[in-house]
C-alpha cells in the first residue's frame, strides 16, 4: 500500500506500480524480504524502474500435504502430569496439602527467603 504522506507516495508510486529493478538489482522474481534488503542497501538515494499498474503474478500454494494418520502416534503424556496423577490420590487419602516453602522452618530455608526487609530495593547510589 503507498500512503499518500510517504515517500514513495509524493516520488508519485502508486498502488499496483511493480518495481522491476532497484538500482542494478532485477527484482521481477524478488521476494518481498529480497526486495526490502536491497532497498536498505541502496541507502538513501534510490534509483528504481517501475512497471506503471502492472499486475502481479501470484505464484499457486503448494497443494495442502495429506494429514498424518493420527494412530501411528503413541498418546505423550508430560512428565509432571504423571508425577502429580500418581502422587495426588495418596496425597487425598492421607489428608496431606501440596509441599510449601513455609514447610521448611525458617532456619533451613535460603538465605533469598530469609529477607528481613520489603522486597523494595534501592536506588543506585541510594543507602
Amino acid at each position: 500500500q503507498i500512503q499518500p504522506k510517504s515517500i514513495s507516495g509524493k516520488s508519485k508510486l502508486q498502488n499496483g506500480d511493480l518495481i522491476l529493478r532497484i538500482g542494478e538489482t532485477d527484482m521481477q522474481n524478488a521476494t518481498h524480504e529480497q526486495a526490502r534488503n536491497e532497498m536498505i542497501r541502496s541507502g538513501n538515494d534510490v534509483d528504481l524502474v517501475v512497471q506503471r499498474g502492472g499486475v502481479a503474478v501470484k505464484s499457486t500454494p503448494a497443494p495442502p500435504e495429506p494429514e498424518e494418520d493420527r494412530e501411528k502416534f503413541q498418546e505423550v503424556t508430560p512428565k509432571t502430569y504423571q508425577v502429580l496423577q500418581k502422587e495426588l490420590p495418596q496425597a487425598e487419602a492421607t489428608g496431606a496439602r501440596p509441599a510449601s516453602i513455609f514447610d521448611r522452618r525458617k532456619q533451613d530455608r535460603t538465605a533469598y527467603t530469609k529477607a528481613d526487609k520489603s522486597g523494595y530495593t534501592k536506588a543506585y547510589g541510594q543507602q
